[in-house]
């Protein structure tokens, strides 16, 4: 949790140092994101999780020139983490991985009319966490395979940057919370406005 508050500090002592004091170049009331990322497992999450890596997708409406309200979906895998026996790999550990999938609503505010932007903003929604483990042969060899369907949430510290009156780029860190596990995120993308 430190990492992710003193990342955030970062970006707003960036906006701070960059930021331009002209409005912005769109007017445009929808936008779409594409972005791509990492996630890094938290808590016990952490024990058996590798870092993750994905992207998302997501449309915003927005209400008034700093009021968004949209929708995402994206997926992100996460590799399984050796296991150790006397601080050593075992040779044949588990093999698979972890996915997450959120399907979320999503609302932001953004401050002030500037090109460069920071915004606040919360996604609200389900989270499908899946498990895919196979189990060394000596072990039996066994499958595991399992998914589960959870309510979580995530606030959402970004800027956006606008290139043009209908591209921009947008990166952005959230801290995912559902069930008991945590994952912070650190995203990059494209925006086109319309």
């Amino acid at each position: 949790m430190k990492r992710f508050i003193l990342f955030n500090l970062f970006l707003f002592g960036c906006w701070l140092a960059t930021a331009q004091n002209y409005p912005q170049l769109t007017n445009a009331r929808f936008k779409l994101n594409v972005s791509t990322g990492v996630q890094l497992p938290m808590k016990s999450f952490s024990d058996g999780a590798k870092t993750g890596f994905g992207g998302e997708f997501n449309a915003k409406y927005l209400v008034n020139g700093n009021i968004g309200i949209g929708l995402g979906v994206g997926y992100y895998t996460f590799g399984l983490k050796d296991i150790y026996e006397h601080g050593h790999p075992l040779h044949n550990s588990l093999k698979g991985n972890y996915s997450i999938i959120p399907i979320v609503g999503k609302f932001s505010y953004a401050f002030g009319p500037f090109t460069l932007k920071p915004y606040l903003g919360a996604d609200l929604g389900l989270y499908i966490y899946g498990l895919n483990h196979e189990y060394p042969a000596e072990w039996g060899g066994l499958k595991s395979l399992g998914s589960d369907n959870i309510f979580g949430f995530a606030p959402v510290f970004g800027f956006e940057y606008s290139i043009s009156e209908n591209f921009g780029l947008d990166i952005n860190t959230k801290c995912n919370f559902f069930n008991n596990l945590c994952t912070v995120a650190v995203s990059a993308g494209i925006v086109i406005s319309f």
